[in-house]
């Protein structure tokens, strides 16, 4: 068997782009892959140690984006929008001196892949999207239509019943943990993995809550079964 690479980050601190301090992580050695995060409330962690495999074979720079994780501090939610996220994404890799990389997005970090993708194509060398949110307001809708009639009886009231109490909206960790519950069971074939991913996205929320942050003003694109838009003013419920 070949040599397993070495997770240990060859950088791991915070970069200032612009107005905005984005924590960075880098590891691994090769052609270099710039990492997109899901959400848009979660930060990278979520996805480690399983996406460190790459490290064999590729450079991965995650980061976390404005107002989550460890780019959390001093930012007020009104800050972050599409515009923002387009401009660090760009700025970072100003930093990170890449004229043109490959960039992966997983979930919301694919929609924020392909928004880049369009505005700066001549920086995208390859898009890699990983179970990426929608292209399209329209195909959101048939998303969202589709995961509400593949929900078990209830779980769509319910999750709606959750999303709409203040306790979820000020970030309760118990609330959240509850609608992650709902919101992740259709997609796993072994039920005890609900509660492994809802462990993982509690150890998000408490360092979300820690950094005293708002949620962003970016509408969330998977948002099954909430019935929420696209555009909103205001994250919806994570995916």
């Amino acid at each position: 068997m070949g040599r397993r690479m070495s997770t240990r980050p060859s950088f791991e601190g915070h970069l200032q782009v612009g107005p905005a301090r984005l924590y960075c992580r880098v590891v691994g050695e090769g052609p270099s892959i710039v990492v997109l995060h899901g959400g848009p409330d979660f930060d990278h962690t979520y996805l480690l140690p399983e996406l460190d495999r790459l490290a064999d074979v590729c450079r991965l720079v995650y980061y976390d984006q404005r107002g989550r994780g460890r780019s959390a501090q001093d930012v007020d939610p009104e800050d972050v929008t599409i515009q923002s996220e387009v401009a660090d994404l760009d700025g970072l890799l100003d930093a990170l001196d890449y004229e043109s990389v490959a960039i992966l997005g997983h979930s919301w970090g694919g929609a924020l892949a392909m928004e880049y993708a369009t505005r700066h194509p001549e920086r995208v060398s390859q898009l890699i999207l990983l179970n990426s949110a929608p292209a399209s307001a329209g195909d959101a809708h048939r998303l969202r239509q589709h995961f509400r009639q593949a929900r078990p009886p209830g779980d769509v009231e319910r999750m709606e019943e959750i999303a709409s109490n203040p306790a979820y909206r000020s970030g309760d960790l118990d609330a959240e943990a509850a609608y992650y519950r709902l919101h992740f069971r259709i997609a796993l074939r072994r039920p005890e993995q609900v509660d492994e991913i809802s462990a993982a996205c509690g150890c998000i929320s408490r360092r979300r809550a820690s950094s005293r942050r708002g949620r962003s003003r970016i509408g969330c694109t998977t948002t099954p079964g909430t019935g929420r838009g696209t555009t909103s003013s205001r994250s919806s419920a994570p995916s």
